[in-house]
């Protein structure tokens, strides 16, 4: 028998995991725990697969190579389409820099690889680069697709040489690996996240309900309550769970006990029986499939469409794929060579997607020089960025400071090395506005040091926490790198402290302001840099936006291009500008009316590239504000 008995309310189940993963992804707060959807089909897959490999080794009809068959009509065809149809949007329409990272996601993808991949590439689920990653979702398939590798070798091993300790081998089995998971998610969150190995207790835990099954359990009438217990427990961590937690626990022993007992009826039963429950259910792995790129790709495409605007194409194509996809190859004979073949074309046209160069011709316009690399200071050395192709038609000085130019001062460059007069601290944009300072204090014959790093925030507590985290820093070494500033500026006494950040990642306003109070106690004066004007688009060179939006060579004239995030920047500015009238020797020096246009924005001035990306201006935007900077050194000075 390669089949178990049609129950409803597992649809009506399916229902529930995937309605809780589209709005999670929808970005509703209020279902914080929504991801844990992916927790339940986990628990249902292990469930099934676990119960028809038994009946048919039971039954004497089991087959590696049916079972395998079977699981590739059942998940290759939709999973394909969605695939090629992603891809051939990216390349038909989309921004050449997105064709290797698309390409590479749907290679995975293709190869039941996709977990290793965000585990390398993509990093934290939560994270910015995840969260525009188009094919995403898929990594919890190749988790389910690595398992159906493992699950029926083990169980057909175990079955025929030792059949009395199959329950013993998958409860030691889901042990080992929720000990695991338990071990290694406060230390290593995303390896936890996306890997089989602290993945498999979620599976296994249907394993284990599939093994009891099989022995004979027989639920009771009066154990429905279970089921409805089972029911309200997976909803409540849809809205109490903010993350990876020991708090997963919770759904998968909802959803074990609903299919532990939600068959002999009661209320979990008929409210996951009703139609129109188990209609969704039944379309959920193509729903699964197609929520995704519909919510990802209209701002990658730069296409302006709300995301519950997404929500009426995302169900459309979903039962259009369940109806003409799904249902006309799961039982059609000619299904696995035919999608074998189509997997393999889909694979080298993803391959050949990821290895193009992602870069446009940008010759038209005077070229783009970006310091970032020469004034960053991260103990780390990024310089191998400069050799991205997407970064071949800029001009980008190396690092030419020492990986411990951090502790020893920073970069100084002056006439006097002993106590330089000007201080930059700063983040990214403290690195984007180094050689505008750099320019403006050599005109008036001043030394600086420049002290800033890409991504890390420049400021801290005084005296510094020990135990701070950071992605691009050990706790050790920025304990360190903040003692190293605070020693320097009370050593060095100096005339101006410049400031500035990327003020809309500001989350502490608080350290903010202790940050300042310590500067203008130890510093003559202090200007805070205001952040200009961020540009509507997202991870790409502005360069590269330009040709992508077809803007031709403009010798004369300014270009403009619509803002982005602007009432958080002009929040984020005001609250700066509030915290520096707070002193009288901090001045607030404002940049963002030299770039904004009305609600656009300069991007191409003369022909030059006024923004290195989306929030960081080129050299020659930076050098725009370099006279308005010379004044308020000099006003600073005089003071």
């Amino acid at each position: 028998m390669s089949s178990i008995q049609y129950r409803p309310e597992v649809d009506g189940l399916r229902s529930i995991a995937v309605g809780a993963v589209v709005l999670f992804h929808l970005g509703l707060e209020w279902i914080s725990g929504g991801f844990l959807g992916v927790d339940v089909f986990f628990v249902i897959s292990g469930y099934l697969i676990t119960s028809i490999i038994l009946r048919d080794l039971e039954g004497g009809t089991f087959k590696f190579s049916t079972f395998w068959a079977r699981r590739v009509r059942r998940i290759a065809p939709a999973m394909l389409a969605v695939t090629a149809v992603t891809m051939a949007v990216v390349f038909a329409i989309g921004f050449k820099g997105l064709h290797p990272s698309v390409g590479s996601q749907a290679l995975a993808t293709l190869l039941s690889v996709a977990n290793f991949y965000f585990y390398k590439q993509a990093g934290d689920y939560w994270g910015p680069a995840a969260e525009h990653s188009p094919f995403l979702h898929t990594w919890s398939l190749a988790v389910e697709e690595q398992f159906y590798l493992v699950l029926p070798v083990t169980l057909f091993i175990i079955y025929k040489r030792w059949p009395r300790s199959l329950l013993g081998a998958m409860l030691a089995g889901f042990t080992a690996s929720l000990a695991l998971f338990l071990y290694e998610y406060p230390g290593h969150p995303t390896g936890t996240f996306y890997l089989l190995p602290t993945r498999a207790w979620e599976l296994a835990a249907g394993s284990v309900l599939a093994v009891l099954a099989a022995s004979g359990f027989t639920p009771k009438p009066e154990h429905g309550a279970l089921a409805t217990a089972g029911l309200a427990l997976i909803v409540a961590s849809c809205f109490l769970v903010t993350g990876l937690s020991a708090g997963m626990l919770v759904p998968v022993l909802g959803t074990t006990l609903v299919l532990a007992f939600g068959q002999v009826g009661g209320i979990a039963n008929k409210l996951l029986s009703a139609p129109p429950v188990v209609y969704l259910g039944r379309i959920s792995y193509s729903l699964y499939l197609w929520h995704w790129p519909i919510i990802v790709l209209p701002e990658q495409l730069d296409i302006q469409l709300s995301r519950w605007a997404a929500v009426p194409l995302m169900l459309a194509l979903s039962v259009a794929a369940y109806h003409w996809v799904e249902q006309t190859t799961r039982g059609a004979k000619r299904t696995v060579p035919v999608a074998l073949g189509c997997m393999a074309v889909a694979a080298v046209l993803a391959f050949g997607l990821a290895r193009s160069s992602g870069t446009y011709d940008t010759s038209r316009f005077n070229k783009v020089t970006y310091h970032g690399f020469y004034f960053d200071l991260k103990p780390d050395n990024f310089d191998y960025l400069r050799t991205d192709p997407a970064h071949s038609s800029m001009n980008l000085p190396a690092r030419v400071a020492p990986l411990d130019a951090y502790l020893t001062g920073g970069i100084i460059l002056g006439p006097k090395k002993d106590a330089p007069d000007v201080v930059l601290f700063g983040d990214s944009h403290g690195v984007m506005w180094s050689n505008t300072v750099r320019t403006a204090t050599e005109q008036l014959g001043l030394t600086t040091s420049f002290y800033s790093m890409d991504g890390i925030a420049p400021f801290f507590e005084v005296p510094p926490d020990k135990n701070q985290v950071d992605p691009f820093m050990s706790s050790d070494e920025k304990f360190k790198f903040d003692n190293a500033r605070i020693d320097f500026v009370r050593k060095w006494k100096p005339k101006v402290v410049i400031i500035t950040a990327r003020w809309v990642d500001v989350t502490d306003w608080d350290l903010v302001r202790t940050t300042i109070a310590f500067l203008r106690k130890e510093a003559h004066r202090v200007i805070m840099i205001g952040q200009p004007p961020e540009l509507a688009f997202h991870e790409r060179l502005a360069v590269d936006h330009l040709c992508y939006l077809g803007v031709p060579a403009q010798k004369e004239g300014e270009i403009l291009l619509p803002l982005g995030n602007e009432d958080k920047v002009m929040a984020a500015n005001g609250m700066a500008q509030k915290i520096a009238g707070g002193y009288f020797n901090v001045k607030f020096l404002a940049t963002a009316d030299l770039y904004r246009r009305g609600n656009r924005a300069v991007a191409l001035k003369d022909n030059n590239v006024v923004y290195y990306d989306d929030n960081h201006l080129s050299a020659y935007g930076s050098a725009m504000v370099v006279p308005r900077l010379v004044d308020a050194l000099k006003f600073a000075l005089k003071q």
